[in-house]
């Protein structure tokens, strides 16, 4: 069962629209207080929350920090360590996340097979 929280108003976008499509569960956190939205996904008794979005704008950290799910991961959105102990792992490869850095992270590293990138240029760059 999957579960997405988005941290935005629903924008009607086609990248919104597919999501909700695809997901069992997309649940809307932009009217709701950090407090709230950490009891919700608590409440949804989720195994492991990913942060998409790291320290970019309106990423959400303050909700991660009171540890709504008790395994919780970095992925995609800032790529280095988070530097919180609220956050276990880094999802990365081993060209972008060397190993024999691990010393600097906070975080566990865990490599993907190729690479840590999941992108569709047919669908988001057509043209090129």
């Amino acid at each position: 069962e999957v579960f997405c929280y988005s941290l935005e108003a629903n924008d009607e976008s086609k990248w919104r629209n597919e999501l909700e499509a695809r997901v069992e569960h997309l649940k809307d956190l932009s009217d709701m207080t950090y407090f709230e939205a950490s009891r919700l996904i608590r409440s949804d008794k989720i195994h492991i929350l990913v942060n998409l979005d790291g320290y970019m704008k309106g990423g959400g950290n303050q909700i991660f920090a009171m540890r709504p799910a008790p395994i919780q991961v970095s992925y995609m959105g800032f790529h280095a360590t988070l530097g919180a102990d609220y956050v276990d792992y880094l999802i990365s490869d081993k060209i972008a996340c060397p190993l024999k850095f691990a010393e600097f992270y906070d975080e566990k590293i865990v490599h993907l097979p190729n690479t840590f990138v999941v992108a569709d240029h047919k669908q988001s760059a057509q043209s090129v």
